[in-house]
Order: C-alpha cells, then structure tokens, then sequence
C-alpha cells in the first residue's frame, strides 16, 4: 500500500483542482450568467438529464 501524503500535500492539490475547474455564475435577479452559466448549459444540452439540488442547515 501507498503511504498517504501530508495534509499539507493533500491540500495543496484540491485547492489546485478546485481553482482549475471553478468558473463564475453570476445572476441579474432574474438571468445568469458569466462563464459557469455557459458551461452549465452548454452540458445539460448534452444530457439526458439532469438534476438541480440545494443544501440546506449547513453553518458556514
């Protein structure tokens, strides 16, 4: 077996992944968009389907 990596490392290379596939989503309060939006639709066009979820009683 492998031996895991120092948090540090470990950190290190979501904070990487995360900013590599974050993208803006903006909204006007009554359209979106920006970036994330265009990806977004641009995906659920190639999808049979598609879910939409929220969470809900997480503190932040």
């Amino acid at each position: 077996m492998g031996q895991a990596l120092p948090g540090h490392a470990q950190d290190s290379t979501l904070t990487r992944l995360v900013r590599q596939h974050q993208f803006a989503l903006t909204t006007d309060g009554t359209q979106f968009s920006g970036p994330g939006w265009d990806r977004l639709r641009a995906a659920a066009q190639k999808s049979q389907f598609v879910l939409v979820g929220e969470e809900h009683g997480l503190a932040q």
